[in-house]
C-alpha cells in the first residue's frame, strides 16, 4: 500500500488508496502531543494532496482530470491554482465542507491555528457535484451537502423556514424553468465542472422561496423589474438566476449557506461569456441580470470583488448606451417612438429601459461617493426621462388604467438645472428622481472639487461651507444649490420604521449621509479614521479636518445629529443592502471623528469661543425625540448640552470612541442579508474598539481569529 506524505507546516498527511491519515501538531504549545483523524479517500483525494503554500503547481485546464497533472511545478505559485477556469475565483469564498457551516477559508494563517482552529485544506476537487476534499478537519463532508445530510428534525424545521418565509410576489417558478436554467448551465460548462449539477443544485422549492425573498426585501430598494408581468421562465433562465442568487442571501434554511456560493459561482460564469455573444443576448435582459449580479458582488464584499467588478461594469455601461441609443453615436439604433397612449405594454417596456439606465447610473454614483470610483457613464449622455411615478410602475394592467396617465418626465440634467435655479421645488418630485439627483448633484460637484484641486485651483473651504471657489462654473454652482435644496430635504424627512424597505426612506438615509461626506469628503473621512491610509495620509486628514470642523461648528453638529439618527434607525431595522453597510460605517466614522476633535478637546463645550460650562445633568440625547427649541439652540452652538447617545452614553466621557465602534460593530453584523462585506466591516470596526488600526490590505493580520481569506472593501 503506498503512500504519499505532505506537509505544510502544522501537520502531516499520509494518503493511501484507502484511507486519508492526518497528523496535526499542536501549534500553540511545545508538546509533541499529536492527533489522528483518518477518513476514506479516493483517488482523487490522492491527487489533491495538500502542499506547502510555498510549492508550485502546474495550473490544471478545465478539460483535464485533476489525477492527471503532475503535482508539482516550478513555474506558477499555489494561487495559480485559483483560475476562472476552474471555478474557483479570487473573490469567491470556497465551498464549505458541510450543510450550514461558515463558507470563509484562510490559505496558510498561522492565527488561525494559534486560535486552536483546524486550518482548511487547499484543494478542492475541481467540479460543482465533486466533493470537497477536507484534509484537516474533524469531519468532512461534500462541499455542497444535499438533504440527507440533514436529520429528519432539521428536515422538517428547513421545511417550516421554507413555508415562513414564503411570501409570494410573483408567480411561483416552475419545474420546467428549473430543469431548463440547469440544462443550460451544464452546456454552458465544461463536462468536468457539470458533474453533479444537477444533484446539488437548489431545490424547486428553495428556488421559489429564494425568488420571494428578492422581491420581499431587495426589489423595494431597486425597483427596476416589472412585478405584474415577471415571470420566471426558460426565455428568463440567467436573469432568474441572479435574482435567486441575490434572493438567497436573505434566507434563513440550513442550506442558505452552500446554495449562496453555488448560485454566485454560477452565475459569476455564466457572466464570464465571449464578448461575440453578447450580440445574440437580449440587452435590456441581459443588462438587469448584471445589474443584480454586481449588487451580489458588493454583499461579497472584498477588495478582489472591487476589482473584478470593474470589468462587468464597463459591459454593463456599454449595454445601457445601446439602451440609450442617442443619433449621432456608435451606439444608435433605429427603434419606434415611445406612444403611451398605445398601450400598457409599449409603457413597461419604455419605462423598464428607463429604470435599468437610471439605477446603474446610481450604482455608479454611489461607488464614486463611498469608492472614489469615478462613473463610467456620463451624466449629460443621459438624455432619456427620470422613471416615473413608483405608483405606476408597481400597477397591473387594470390599476395602471385607473390611475391618471403618466406625467412625461424631463431628463436628469434638466431636472437638476431646474432644481437648482429654484423652478422646481423637491416636494413635487417623484420619489426615484429626487435620489438620482441628489446623488448626481453630490457626484457633479465632487468631480468638479476634484478637478480645481488638481488644477491646484480649489481650497479646503469649499468643502467647509466657506464662500464658492470663483473658478466654480454655472454647473458646479446649479449642482450645489440642487443638492442644497434636496439634502435639506432629505435630512427633515424622518427615517421611519412603517417606510423600512422602501425608496422613501433610502432617499432620506441618502441625504443624512451625503450631508456629512459633503463637510468632510471620503477623502479625509476614512483616512482620518485610518482606513486604507499610511500614517502621514492620518495626519495631513486629520490637519485638514481640524481647520474644517473648527471653522463651522455648527455644521458638525447637525452631522453628528444626522449621524445618531442613521444608527438609531438601524438598531431597530437591520440593514440589507450594501448602502446600508457602508451608510452605518461611514456615520459611526464620523461621530469618532466628532469625538476626537470636538468633545475631547474640552467636554464642557462645543468650540473655543464657549464660556458657559455646563452641568452633569445638561444633555442633549440626539437619537430621541428633543424639545424643538432646546435642539435648535443646539444645533446653532447656541447652547452647549453635552450629547448623548443610545448604547453608547455621553460623547465626552472616556472610551466613547470604542463604545461607537462596538455598537455599529454589532449593528452592521445583526443584518438581514448573508454578507461577506459586512461581517469583515463589522469584525474590523471590533478591532478598532480594541485600538487596532483596520488593516484592509491584511484583514487576517489585523485581527486574532482569522475567518476570511481576503480583506474587506
Amino acid at each position: 500500500m503506498a503512500l504519499q506524505y505532505s506537509q505544510n507546516g502544522r501537520g502531516t498527511m499520509m494518503i493511501s488508496s484507502h484511507e486519508i491519515i492526518v497528523v496535526l501538531a499542536k501549534p500553540a504549545s511545545g508538546d509533541d502531543e499529536t492527533i489522528l483523524i483518518t477518513q476514506p479517500a479516493t483517488d482523487n483525494d490522492i491527487a489533491a494532496a495538500p502542499l506547502s503554500p510555498r510549492q508550485h503547481l502546474r495550473p490544471m485546464t478545465s478539460q483535464s482530470p485533476v489525477s492527471d497533472q503532475p503535482s508539482l511545478e516550478t513555474d506558477l505559485p499555489w494561487d495559480a491554482l485559483f483560475t476562472p477556469g476552474q471555478f474557483l475565483f479570487p473573490f469567491s469564498p470556497v465551498p464549505s465542507l458541510g450543510a450550514g457551516t461558515t463558507t470563509h477559508f484562510c490559505f496558510g494563517d498561522n492565527d488561525l491555528a494559534a486560535a486552536g482552529e483546524s486550518p482548511v485544506d487547499q484543494s478542492v476537487q475541481n467540479s460543482f457535484g465533486a466533493r470537497a476534499t477536507a484534509t484537516v478537519g474533524v469531519e468532512a463532508v461534500d462541499a455542497f451537502a444535499g438533504s440527507e445530510y440533514l436529520t429528519a428534525e432539521e428536515g422538517e424545521e428547513e421545511e417550516d423556514i421554507l413555508i415562513a418565509e414564503h411570501i409570494p410576489h410573483v408567480p411561483p417558478m416552475t419545474a420546467e424553468t428549473r430543469a431548463y436554467m440547469i440544462q443550460a448551465i451544464k452546456a454552458r460548462l465544461p463536462e468536468q465542472e457539470a458533474q453533479g449539477l444537477d444533484a446539488n443544485f437548489p431545490s424547486l422549492r428553495h428556488l421559489d422561496t429564494y425568488m420571494q425573498l428578492y422581491f420581499e426585501h431587495f426589489h423595494p430598494r431597486m425597483p427596476f423589474l416589472h412585478v405584474p408581468t415577471f415571470q420566471a421562465s426558460p426565455e428568463t433562465w440567467q436573469l432568474v438566476l441572479s435574482v435567486v442568487c441575490l434572493g438567497s442571501r436573505y434566507s434563513s434554511a440550513h442550506r442558505k449557506q452552500d446554495h449562496v456560493l453555488l448560485l454566485q459561482r454560477l452565475a459569476q460564469h455564466m457572466q464570464e461569456r465571449d464578448i461575440r455573444e453578447l450580440s445574440d443576448i437580449e440587452d435590456l435582459t441581459f443588462a438587469q441580470s448584471l445589474l443584480l449580479f454586481q449588487q451580489n458582488l458588493w454583499l461579497s464584499g472584498e477588495v478582489n470583488t472591487v476589482i473584478k467588478l470593474q470589468f462587468y461594469r464597463n459591459i454593463l455601461v456599454t449595454l445601457c448606451r445601446q439602451l440609450l441609443s442617442r443619433e449621432g453615436t456608435l451606439m444608435y439604433t433605429h427603434t419606434s417612438g415611445e406612444d403611451v397612449n398605445h398601450g400598457w405594454s409599449q409603457w413597461i417596456r419604455a419605462e423598464a429601459k428607463r429604470r435599468i439606465i437610471y439605477f446603474t447610473w446610481m450604482s455608479e454614483c454611489l461607488q464614486a461617493t463611498f469608492f472614489m470610483l469615478p462613473p463610467l457613464l456620463s451624466i449629460a449622455e443621459l438624455q432619456i426621462p427620470v422613471p416615473a411615478a413608483d405608483s405606476h410602475w408597481s400597477s397591473n394592467y387594470e390599476q395602471w388604467h385607473l390611475l391618471p396617465p403618466p406625467q412625461p418626465s424631463s431628463p436628469l440634467c434638466a431636472l437638476l438645472a431646474r432644481v437648482g435655479l429654484g423652478d422646481v421645488a423637491p416636494a413635487r418630485l417623484e420619489q426615484p428622481a429626487k435620489s438620482i439627483i441628489l446623488l448626481s448633484a453630490f457626484v457633479q460637484q465632487a468631480a468638479e472639487s476634484d478637478l480645481l484641486r488638481a488644477m491646484r485651483l480649489g481650497f479646503v473651504g469649499d468643502t467647509a461651507g466657506q464662500p464658492a471657489s470663483p473658478a466654480l462654473g454655472m454647473v458646479t454652482m446649479l449642482s450645489q444649490k440642487a443638492f442644497d435644496a434636496l439634502s435639506q430635504a432629505g435630512c427633515s424627512q424622518p427615517l421611519r420604521e412603517t417606510d423600512a424597505g422602501t425608496t422613501s426612506n433610502d432617499f432620506a438615509l441618502l441625504a443624512r449621509v451625503l450631508a456629512i461626506f459633503s463637510f468632510t469628503p471620503s477623502r479625509l473621512l476614512f483616512p482620518f479614521s485610518k482606513w486604507q491610509t499610511t500614517e502621514v495620509g492620518h495626519s495631513i486628514a486629520r490637519s485638514e479636518l481640524l481647520d474644517i470642523v473648527w471653522h463651522n461648528v455648527g455644521r458638525a453638529r447637525h452631522c453628528l445629529y444626522y449621524a445618531a439618527q442613521v444608527l438609531q434607525y438601524f438598531r431597530t431595522n437591520r440593514v440589507a443592502t450594501y448602502l446600508d453597510i457602508l451608510s452605518v460605517l461611514v456615520c459611526v466614522l464620523y461621530m469618532v471623528l466628532y469625538v476626537d476633535i470636538v468633545e475631547q478637546q474640552d467636554p464642557n463645550s462645543a468650540g473655543s469661543g464657549a464660556s458657559v460650562r455646563t452641568s452633569s445633568t445638561e444633555i442633549i440625547r440626539l437619537d430621541q425625540f428633543v424639545d424643538a427649541d432646546l435642539l435648535s439652540g443646539w444645533l446653532e452652538a447656541r447652547n452647549h448640552e453635552r450629547p448623548h447617545i443610545t448604547g453608547v452614553g455621553l460623547l465626552h466621557s472616556g472610551r466613547s470612541a470604542p463604545r461607537l465602534y462596538k455598537d455599529a460593530s454589532r449593528i452592521i453584523a445583526s443584518g438581514s442579508s448573508d454578507s461577506r462585506m459586512a461581517k469583515d466591516i463589522s469584525t474590523l470596526l471590533g478591532s478598532q474598539a480594541k485600538g487596532y488600526p483596520p488593516d484592509l490590505r491584511d484583514h487576517r493580520q489585523a485581527t486574532p481569529h482569522c475567518e476570511h481569506a481576503q480583506s474587506t472593501v
